[in-house]
């Protein structure tokens, strides 16, 4: 009789019914059995990659475009090393990414042959401590790719709109599976789902068929349904964590050490029975797991690990403050929403004798990629302008004449929707809410938040810098007492529903405050007139004294109602009907296509490319120094999606674009490509020629120069940079010349310049070279970009690269 599926057909097994199925790999000897079993899981399409990190940013452009995690095989130790950047920016982004990893075999580990390397420990540097996991018998595996798949689902896992905040601030998503290499081949007898995994006989094909339909009764359908897959996935682990062995025998049966292992390499239980599948109820991924023999005394013993979750974050958070000496974040929930929506309206319109100040809404990570969340976010800013612009102070009548006062008294500016430039992805385009990106460098990012008396933050922990500059801020939010804005953090979970009932909340309060105001105005004019009467806000005495308590009552007692079930007051606040929000982006549209025969600078790349965008375009923009005019330029486009660098570890540009574009195949995709970054994961043109992705087009922004070193040298000022040397007799001279060539040895990319129309065809990609406008025109509408703007779909075949040869402008640093 045929054996029952091997380790490597488990693991593909469970992750193709948990939604998985694309595979980006670049595997290796102890990887042949995955490779194998790929044979038998026809619903998971593997993509070959030429290096690691193409295949993990592959993987993080695939979850950023669809919300579902793609699978990514990876060689041992050094090919987890070289897929780690692109792993930090999909971290960075929050991306469901499932790293399987192959081992060497358990019982050879220790003979330290040459690729031997600590596989967690690489893992731990992008995954959240328990979002490692390293089956060590058989018996585990299926256990282990369960628990694996749930940690990578665990946002849909949240119970939804919940008045207990749950998960921390853009928390990662990246989990890493270790596969030792006998586990792939060795046959899986026992554990939690050794029951529902079947001998079967037939070909690889009818193999995997018996293993779907097995899985059928734990694995819902349909696929892409997370909630219900975690789910099941988590009811399995605590129904079968003290599950026997197909051959009946009981789990310890097969000797020492039957439980896996976690993260930290330790056998302490923490991965087994009602442990783990308390801890995926929950699933904070950065939660340490409680061990199994803590909970032996108290077997029902229900672990609040939300409450943990949050009062960990909160923990965090308060020692970051601690130590800026302020309490500048605060995490807020539904039982807090109508405080801070009457402290946003008393900012907004000022109170107590208060100029009016304003208001930011700051958004970043999921709640940034969620066109929900944006759409009520902005619907809260909206309010916000509406309630600014409708008066004064609701406790001085006639309104504040003081200068300042009504200085934004139409409330265009005084509530901004805003975001860090480092976005995993932002729906924009005309007719979408209109996001303002923060400035990138620390000094003038701090200004602009310093405009702000109060932020409210999503998705985002507190703003700091990118880098430390001599002189520059750390922390881009001054601290309250230091004359900074009270920040306040709204939970990532239902964000759509929560900022829907804060602006109802908020529409509410400027309500209360109208007829408070109101019912002031009539005891002034109703009140007796008698020697001594006060004026102002202490004014209203005799019969309209009643209309005012009245009034101040009301307002009371509806800031200390609360709903009973948060869940369906943020669903019917979502349902409110809203008047179409003010803040969005219109008129004018794209940038005329400009066809002029100048040599092609950065500005006109930026502003050809925004006219001749199409609608519903994927743009992947890791064009730095030679994009910074696109944000501006686009604004007014037809709506698109707009991926960006989020770790700041560059070359992830040519990999996102690759997955964006296997992810969404009916959608056009143009990678917005720096020429030195783009040469760190150069190979996924080959990737993408070889899967003939007819919807990308790769435009290389061509200045020869890691022109940000540039202008890192001019903000930087360093010791010996151009201005800095005393005097100028011949010998300082010289050493100034010898200087601007060891710089220029390290930040020019010329002699040999790149030949990337040369490489682009080198890996089967058709390329072009443009030098002006009206060339890059010509090549965009002749590309896939222009394909789609003609409908005329599927007219090519496979991806176009562009060469824009950018005229080299005067860097920051001359």
């Amino acid at each position: 009789m045929e054996p029952g599926p091997v380790g490597a057909e488990v693991v593909l097994a469970l992750c193709a019914r948990a939604g998985i199925d694309v595979c980006f790999a670049n595997p290796g000897t102890t990887e042949i059995h995955v490779v194998d079993a790929l044979r038998a899981t026809p619903g998971i399409r593997p993509v070959l990659c030429l290096h690691e990190n193409v295949a993990t940013g592959a993987a993080d452009g695939f979850a950023r475009m669809t919300g579902r995690p793609a699978l990514v095989l990876l060689h041992l130790g050094p090919g987890l090393s070289n897929g780690l950047a692109n792993l930090h920016n999909a971290h960075r982004a929050s991306s469901p990414v499932l790293v399987l990893v192959g081992d060497m075999a358990t019982w050879h580990a220790a003979s330290d042959a040459p690729l031997c390397q600590d596989i967690a420990a690489l893992a731990r540097t992008v995954c959240e401590p328990g979002a490692v996991r390293t089956p060590q018998r058989a018996a585990e595996v299926a256990r282990e790719t369960a628990a694996a798949l749930a940690r990578t689902l665990w946002p849909p896992l949240l119970p939804r709109a919940s008045d207990v905040p749950v998960g921390p601030l853009g928390a990662g998503r990246v989990v890493t599976l270790v596969l030792p290499h006998d586990l792939s081949w060795l046959a899986c007898p026992a554990g939690p789902f050794g029951a529902l995994l079947p001998r079967s006989s037939g070909s690889p094909a009818a193999r995997a068929g018996a293993l779907a339909r097995a899985l059928d009764g734990l694995l819902v359908r349909p696929r892409t349904d997370a909630v219900g897959i975690a789910a099941s996935i988590t009811r399995a682990l605590r129904d079968g964590g003290a599950s026997r062995c197909t051959n009946g025998c009981d789990g310890a049966d097969h000797g020492e050490g039957a439980r896996g292992s976690d993260d930290d390499g330790d056998d302490d239980g923490g991965n087994d029975d009602v442990a783990a599948a308390d801890a995926l109820d929950a699933e904070a991924a950065w939660q340490v797991e409680p061990a199994a023999d803590d909970l032996a005394d108290e077997p029902n013993a229900e672990v609040d690990e939300q409450t943990l979750a949050f009062d960990a974050l909160r923990e965090h958070e308060l020692r970051r403050a601690r130590a800026r000496g302020s309490d500048a974040l605060v995490s807020v929930t539904g039982r807090h929403f109508n405080g801070l929506a009457y402290e946003m309206l008393d900012v907004v319109r000022g109170r107590d004798g208060a100029l009016p100040g304003r208001v930011a809404v700051l958004l970043g990570g999921s709640a940034l990629g969620d066109a929900a969340v944006v759409e009520a976010a902005a619907a809260v800013c909206d309010v916000l302008c509406d309630a600014a612009a409708c008066g004064a102070d609701a406790g001085a009548p006639g309104g504040d004449t003081r200068p300042g006062a009504r200085a934004h008294a139409d409330g265009a500016d005084i509530a901004s929707l805003c975001c860090m430039g480092n976005i995993a992805r932002l729906d924009r385009g005309r007719g979408r809410p209109l996001v303002r990106r923060i400035p990138y460098f620390p000094r003038p990012a701090a200004a602009y938040l310093r405009q702000f008396r109060f932020v409210l933050i999503c998705g985002a922990p507190l703003p700091v810098a990118q880098f430390a500059y001599d002189g520059g801020p750390s922390q881009l939010l001054d601290a309250p007492a230091d004359g900074g804005p009270r920040a306040a953090h709204v939970d990532v979970a239902d964000a759509a529903g929560a900022f829907a009932f804060i602006a109802a909340r908020v529409a509410d309060a400027a309500a209360h405050r109208a007829r408070e105001a109101a019912a002031r105005e009539r005891a002034l004019a109703t009140a007796p007139r008698r020697a001594g009467a006060v004026t102002g806000a202490g004014a209203g005495v005799g019969a309209g004294d009643d209309e005012v308590e009245r009034a101040l009552d009301e307002a009371a007692a509806y800031s200390e109602t609360l709903p009973d079930d948060f869940a369906r007051a943020y669903a019917e606040a979502a349902a409110l009907p809203r008047a179409p929000p003010r803040a969005r982006a219109c008129a004018p549209a794209a940038p005329p296509v400009g066809r002029t025969d100048a040599p092609l600078c950065a500005h006109a790349l930026c502003s050809t490319i925004a006219a001749l965008q199409p609608e519903g375009a994927i743009i992947v923009d890791e064009a730095l120094t030679s994009g910074t005019a696109y944000w501006d330029a686009s604004a007014g486009c037809a709506p698109f999606s707009h991926l960006a660098l989020t770790g700041g570890a560059i070359g992830s540009g040519l990999p996102l674009a690759l997955g964006a574009a296997i992810a969404c195949p009916d959608r056009p995709v143009l990678a917005f490509q720096a020429d030195g970054s783009g040469m760190y994961c150069v190979q996924a043109l080959w990737s993408m020629a070889r899967e003939r992705l007819s919807n990308v087009t790769i435009v290389v922004c061509a200045n020869h120069a890691y022109e940000i070193l540039n202008v890192e040298m001019g903000m930087q000022a360093p010791r010996h940079s151009r201005g800095h040397l005393p005097g100028t007799d011949e010998g300082e001279v010289r050493a100034l010349e010898r200087d601007t060539s060891a710089v220029a040895a390290l930040t020019s990319l010329e002699q040999p310049r790149v030949d990337w129309v040369a490489l682009a065809r080198g890996c089967g990609v058709r390329a072009e070279r443009v030098g002006t406008a009206r060339e890059l025109a010509e090549a965009l509408e002749r590309s896939p970009f222009g394909a789609w703007r003609s409908a005329a779909d599927g007219a090519l075949d496979g991806p176009v690269l562009i060469e824009a040869t950018l005229a080299r402008a005067q860097s920051a640093s001359e």
